[in-house]
């Protein structure tokens, strides 16, 4: 599926082609006590992490990323 994502590293957004399966993804239930920034899935994609919240905005992908 064609996913509009944030591109922090380059400061823009970005169409990606992402498979959001259960191999790739965790998803996160919302208890209702949480924010609405919340996080809702973490997908492992393309050598980084794309990020999800429960609120409307792009999610983020985060990528070549080293400590």
């Amino acid at each position: 599926m064609e996913l509009t994502t944030y591109n922090p590293q380059k400061g823009r957004l970005e169409t990606l082609e992402v498979e959001l399966t259960a191999e790739n993804t965790t998803w996160f239930e919302y208890s209702g006590k949480g924010r609405a920034a919340s996080v809702s899935a973490i997908t492992d994609f393309g050598g980084g992490l794309l990020i999800k919240t429960l609120d409307h905005s792009y999610p983020i992908w985060l990528y070549d990323i080293s400590t």
